[in-house]
């Protein structure tokens, strides 16, 4: 009888056992991932390089970001007004050397900004690990743990040390911009302007060839589609079907982070004949529009904007301005400044005309080739260099 009674409780702890291991299955596998990093911490310095999430836990992580942050933060992680970028070089500075521990409490305090506290530690976790894939850290076997010891353990490095692995991508801000390409049917001239709050944006924006059109390259850009559409255009492909060309060729990849659906790309041939597209995934407010006056042949496009008044105050400044076609230009670019242009504000702007022998000294076909690289108010300096030269044009 006492051997009957010793085997019913000892069956009955072992299955009193089983149930709490199942129920705390989470919790142990949890624990037992914090305690590896700490172990791993104790031999040595831990850091974001060491492979410390998996990429599953990064994907879930983006779905969390793409519906609570990104309205701030932007679906690119480029920020925006008072949201800080949360990819590139000033991100990885502003965190660079601390724990993963702090950016994890930032997180959890602040955001959402509408909502700040609403994320819990688990879900802020995961969107940790979204930020460091997108930041090249490499994804590695087991999920980042939401412990705050573990993360404590583990720091935040900008530069990768010597043999360790690195995400094949690395991370690019999107050419958040504004551009217009125009046709002056007085002069025969062609060409476009273009503002950004990005260094250099006249690098690989705009594109021109004097007697075949202009081509604008921005968004999710890919450089390549400016000399594509120049040679579409010189084989006389109309701006439509060159658009569709160009985009269907487009191989696509980069689709988890830099997709084609993201692209805005602009065409205008030698006669002032556009087309343009902007994708999907364009960082809103996006959009494009054309010319609609008598005699008036442009396309205004941009992205990250206040709102469509940006594109639509560019056409209507270049429709009403009279002269030159880079004063008409300027104007625009202006009027869009105007009515709120790029969310994040002013870096650089470019502009580019061309028409066959149209520039100075000999066989030269640039009328203008003018960039603002990095000034508080690009649009105020491309002023400047313009007006100086129209007016030695005018000599």
């Amino acid at each position: 009888m006492m051997k009957r009674s010793a085997l019913v409780i000892a069956l009955s702890s072992i299955t009193v056992a089983a149930v709490m291991g199942n129920a705390y299955a989470t919790d142990r596998t949890e624990l037992h991932t914090a305690r590896h990093i700490l172990a791993r911490a104790g031999r040595r310095a831990v850091s974001v390089w060491d492979s410390v999430y998996t990429a599953e836990q990064a994907k879930r992580g983006e779905a969390i970001y793409q519906k609570t942050c990104s309205r701030c933060h932007m679906a690119t992680l480029v920020g925006a007004n008072d949201s800080p970028p949360l990819a590139g070089r000033e991100f990885l500075a502003n965190w660079n050397h601390s724990t993963v521990a702090e950016l994890h409490d930032k997180v959890l305090t602040t955001m959402p900004s509408d909502s700040a506290g609403t994320l819990n530690r688990q879900q802020v976790t995961d969107v940790l690990t979204y930020l460091f894939s997108f930041n090249g850290f490499p994804a590695g076997k087991a999920e980042l743990s939401s412990d705050a010891e573990a993360l404590k353990a583990i720091r935040i490095e900008a530069s990768k040390p010597e043999g360790k692995p690195q995400e094949t991508h690395a991370p690019w801000p999107p050419v958040a911009t504004f551009s217009i390409l125009a046709y002056d049917s007085r002069t025969g001239e062609v060409g476009g302007a273009v503002q950004s709050r990005v260094f250099s944006v006249g690098n690989g924006v705009l594109w021109a060839e004097a007697g075949v059109g202009a081509a604008a390259t921005q968004a999710i850009v890919d450089v390549g589609y400016g000399p594509s559409a120049i040679e579409l255009l010189r084989k006389g492909v109309a701006p439509d079907s060159v658009i569709k060309q160009v985009w269907d060729a487009d191989p696509d990849p980069r689709p988890q982070d830099w997709p084609k659906e993201g692209r805005q790309f602009a065409v205008i041939d030698a006669k002032g004949t556009v087309a343009a597209y902007t994708g999907p995934k364009a960082t809103v407010w996006a959009g494009n529009k054309p010319c609609a006056a008598q005699g008036a042949f442009c396309t205004a496009q941009g992205n990250i904007l206040a709102g469509a008044a940006v594109v639509d105050s560019m056409v209507a400044a270049f429709e009403r301005t009279e002269g030159e076609l880079s004063l008409r230009l300027l104007a625009a670019l202006e009027a869009g400044q105007l009515a709120g242009g790029d969310k994040r504000g002013m870096q650089s702007a470019a502009m580019l005309i061309v028409k066959k022998d149209g520039g100075v000294w000999l066989h030269n076909d640039t009328v203008l080739r003018l960039q603002v690289d990095d000034n508080p108010e690009p649009i105020k300096e491309l002023r400047r260099l313009v007006e100086k030269a129209v007016a030695q044009r005018r000599r």
